[in-house]
C-alpha cells in the first residue's frame, strides 16, 4: 500500500470545500467595514473565545466527520488491498481520525485574529457569555452535529463537481476555439 488512493485525496478535498461552505453557509462574513485593530484586551478576549467554542467541538467534529467519509475510505483500502483486516482498518480509521482532531487543532490556533477581524473585544466578550447561557451552550453541543448535516447535504454535491467544472469549462474553452481544433 504505497500509495494512497485517488478516492481518498478526492474524499479529503471534499470534505474540506464542504467544511469550507458549511462554515461560511452557517457564519457569513458581515460586509463593509471590519473590527478596529486588534487590542490587547480583544487578544485575549479571542483566545477566550476560541478555547470555549473550540473547546468542546473538536472531537465531536473529528467524529462526524469521521462518520460521513469513512465509509468510501474503506472501500478504496479494501479495493486497493482486499487481505487488509478489521484491526487494521480500525488502526487506520482511528489514525485519519486523530489526523483531523491535529489539523483543526493547529487550525485553531490562528482562529483569534480572525475572530478580531470580525468582532470587536466587546462583542467577543459578549459571544463567550452567550456560550455560557443554556441556549448557548447548547449551540456548542449540537453544532457539530448541525454542521455534519450540513456536510451530509454538501458532499453528495460536491462529488460529481470535479467532472461538472470540467465539461464545463471544456465547452466554453471548444466554443472559443480554444481546444481541440
Amino acid at each position: 500500500m504505497k500509495h494512497l488512493p485517488t478516492l481518498v485525496v478526492c474524499a479529503a478535498l471534499a470534505l474540506s470545500s464542504a467544511y469550507a461552505a458549511a462554515q461560511n453557509a452557517m457564519m457569513p462574513r458581515p460586509q463593509g467595514a471590519m473590527a478596529p485593530a486588534a487590542s490587547a484586551d480583544a487578544d485575549q478576549a479571542a483566545k477566550a473565545l476560541v478555547d470555549l467554542v473550540s473547546g468542546s467541538m473538536l472531537s465531536e467534529i473529528a467524529n462526524k466527520t469521521t462518520a460521513q467519509v469513512w465509509p468510501p475510505i474503506e472501500t478504496a483500502l479494501h479495493n486497493q488491498n482486499s487481505k487488509i483486516d478489521a484491526a487494521t482498518l480500525a488502526e487506520l480509521r482511528s489514525e485519519f481520525q486523530r489526523q483531523i482532531v491535529d489539523s483543526v487543532s493547529d487550525a485553531m490556533k490562528d482562529a483569534p485574529a480572525i475572530y478580531e477581524r470580525y468582532f470587536t473585544g466587546q462583542e467577543m466578550r459578549d459571544l463567550v457569555a452567550f456560550y455560557k447561557t443554556p441556549t448557548g451552550a447548547k449551540t456548542l453541543q449540537v453544532m457539530p452535529a448541525v454542521m455534519a448535516d450540513m456536510n451530509g447535504l454538501i458532499l453528495p454535491r460536491m462529488q460529481g463537481l470535479q467532472e461538472r467544472v470540467n465539461l464545463a469549462f471544456l465547452n466554453i474553452l471548444q466554443k472559443r476555439g480554444l481546444y481541440g481544433q
